[in-house]
């Protein structure tokens, strides 16, 4: 188990697939960090009807607290979040098949930073 794990993600229209993975990731990690796209960044990469970031949060941290998950969730503008400051002490990051290349990017980069890298788990 770990102390705490990242994840990542829209959580657009909150269903079974974001449940599980949630449920994973909690199973791993007991703190976890929550980054929720911005909607300037889901305009910018996503198409079609996307609720609001306030809609989206709220129903992911509705979902964690009836869980008793212990979480920080913050806004992220880009694939990275807080993962490349030099102050970001999680030690893994929770990604599914489709996301697994921005966790790769994220380790890439934190080489170039001199930063540890991230363990990898996908959900």
């Amino acid at each position: 188990m770990f102390k705490k794990a990242v994840i990542g993600g829209s959580f657009d229209h909150f269903h079974k697939g974001h449940k599980s993975f949630l449920d994973y990731s909690m199973s791993i990690a007991s703190f976890l960090i929550v980054g929720v796209t911005s909607d300037e960044y889901l305009r910018e990469n996503k198409e079609g009807f996307m609720e609001n970031y306030e809609t989206r949060s709220g129903s992911l941290s509705k979902y964690l607290a009836g869980k008793k998950a212990r979480f920080e969730m913050v806004k992220i503008k880009d694939v990275y979040g807080k993962t490349l400051d030099p102050s970001f002490d999680a030690e893994v990051i929770v990604v599914t098949y489709e996301t697994k290349r921005g966790a790769d990017e994220i380790n890439r980069e934190r080489l170039k930073k001199g930063l540890k890298k991230l363990k990898i788990r996908i959900a």
